[in-house]
């Protein structure tokens, strides 16, 4: 009786399941990230795969509190993807304050990664 109740409560809400990238995904989504004109440290780009589409990542400002005060974090998100799973090549899809081009991100990823699937004509 105790198993279904403890079940009931690690169901993860649809749209949150994103995870943490591996070492060398951070490493090569940060350096997608900071092309030409950027320069902020690893520690300040929070990088997310989206587990609905592995192919997809998100990149956006961390919530460190060190990075804020050093005035080291992006104002911009970006969404990036690769060919295959395994890839390590990324391409930035988006970049900006605002939503990705309809069709360029499957809503299903959007989701996945901000908890939306909003997108600009």
């Amino acid at each position: 009786m105790l198993l279904p109740a403890l079940l009931a409560l690690t169901v993860v809400p649809a749209g949150w399941a994103k995870r943490g990238p591996t070492y060398l995904e951070q490493v090569t989504v940060v350096a997608a990230f900071n092309f030409p004109g950027y320069a902020f440290a690893t520690k300040c780009i929070k990088v997310e795969i989206s587990t609905v589409d592995p192919r997809y990542a998100g990149a956006g400002p961390s919530s460190s509190a060190a990075c804020r005060k050093a005035g080291t974090v992006p104002d911009t998100y970006a969404v990036l993807a690769r060919p295959s799973r395994t890839s390590l090549h990324w391409k930035t899809l988006f970049d900006g304050n605002g939503d990705p081009r309809c069709g360029s991100v499957p809503k299903a990823v959007l989701v996945d990664l901000f908890h939306g699937s909003t997108c600009a004509g």
